[in-house]
């Protein structure tokens, strides 16, 4: 019993605050939203495209930019593949 005692002293307690907290938020236009649709919409063709690919080429936080994948997705505009590649 001792043993898991002293084991126990060794733990370090966790934060208060998460540590993301302290992230800035940015906020975002619809005109943010609408260049990001346009630029993955061009950006797509019918090879399979990197995500982070499309992060890159949007020039918009990358929170956007998956978002706006998933709506395309659930929209069946675009297509998931392996490798966190998407296509039309």
């Amino acid at each position: 019993m001792r043993r898991a005692n002293a084991a126990r002293g060794n733990v370090e307690t966790p934060p208060a605050k998460p540590v993301w907290t302290n992230i800035p938020q940015v906020p975002v236009t619809d005109d943010d939203v609408a260049k990001c649709r346009d630029a993955i919409l061009n950006a797509l063709g019918g090879d399979p495209v990197k995500i982070d690919d499309l992060i890159t080429w949007c020039e918009q936080p990358p929170a956007l930019v998956w978002a706006v994948i998933l709506e395309f997705e659930l929209a069946g505009h675009l297509t998931r593949h392996f490798g966190n590649r998407v296509s039309r």
